[in-house]
């Protein structure tokens, strides 16, 4: 019973923290090199075409290294990168 219960309060766990996720979703058929900021560290990656990345619960900000576009988010907002910039949903 008392593993049931930890099991269950884990679950809880990894699905409150999941949730307030900020989330890059590339919904292009393209990959993308980016440069993410989130708390204070920097990393540069890419973003595979219809893709998506959990960065941390922010604040993050995501920069598209080709056109310079940038965009900021944060607890559990999502970045949609859409026709080769940055867009609403």
């Amino acid at each position: 019973m008392k593993k049931i219960l930890g099991l269950s309060l884990l679950a809880v766990v990894l699905a409150v923290s999941s949730a307030s996720a900020v989330r890059l979703v590339n919904k292009d058929y393209s990959s993308y090199e980016v440069k993410i900021t989130c708390n204070g560290s920097t990393r540069n990656t890419h973003i595979g075409a219809g893709s998506t990345a959990d960065l941390g619960s922010g604040p993050c900000t995501v920069t598209l290294v080709k056109s310079g576009s940038t965009t900021n988010a944060s607890g559990s907002q999502d970045i949609y990168i859409k026709n080769g910039g940055f867009s609403a949903n």
